[in-house]
């Protein structure tokens, strides 16, 4: 899948590109997950906030086609667990996909149009934390690997600005430890499971505002 996406991506640079590039930024509105090892679905993280550039060029007078890079920032959630004395380090992202648009009107002020992406997704994240008696403890500590996602959107152009509402699942793995001590105070552990490539899965809804500038040319 990622070999796929990467060599559509270098083919569709080596285009001629034309027409619109777009900068939007966007914040969370919604976000949910699941962590398949860890048996919850408490939230990995909070809403957070985006940044994304795509090009667009036209296949026919409605359908674009084109391709995006972005990044995304939010802060790692602490109740995942409910342990004690949890650290976290915030989630960035940068996905880089493919992206299909169709406009439901051609050559106006106001466009209406729907959007399907795919793509990978580069992600940085990780939490840690114990829970326990005074006499034993459990400690857990996990990152968050890089995957691939997919999502539509939904939106409108009007002259130069953009709206845009949309939907974004990733799939990831993550990998880490659960480590069985005899005391929260003793260090050494006594007992220690390593675990990775466990499934994650996190779906967002984000709603973005951005710019349109129009007969761009890439080489």
């Amino acid at each position: 899948m990622k070999k796929i996406i990467i060599a559509s991506l270098l083919l569709i640079g080596a285009r001629s590109f034309s027409n619109t590039l777009e900068l939007r930024y966007g914040a969370d509105i919604n976000n949910n997950s699941n962590i398949e090892y860890l048996k919850t679905d408490k939230k990995i993280s909070g809403n957070g906030g985006s940044v994304v550039i795509e090009y667009h060029d036209n296949i026919t007078e409605r359908l674009e086609g084109g391709w995006g890079i972005g990044y995304r920032y939010s802060k790692m959630s602490k109740d995942i667990l409910d342990y004690e004395n949890e650290k976290t380090k915030g989630l960035h992202s940068i996905p880089l996909y493919l992206t299909g648009r169709y406009n439901f009107r051609k050559e106006s002020d106001w466009t209406p149009y729907v959007s399907l992406n795919l793509g990978i997704i580069g992600q940085k994240g990780r939490y840690s934390g114990y829970t326990g008696t005074e006499y034993r403890r459990v400690k857990t500590d996990y990152k968050i690997n890089s995957g691939w996602m997919y999502g539509a959107s939904v939106g409108f152009k009007y002259k130069d600005y953009i709206v845009d509402l949309s939907y974004n699942i990733n799939n990831s793995t993550i990998e880490g430890f659960h480590e069985l001590g005899n005391s929260r105070y003793i260090s050494a552990p006594y007992l220690k499971t390593e675990f990775k490539d466990k499934k994650i899965k996190r779906s967002t809804i984000t709603l973005s505002f951005g710019w349109v500038a129009r007969d761009i040319y890439l080489p």
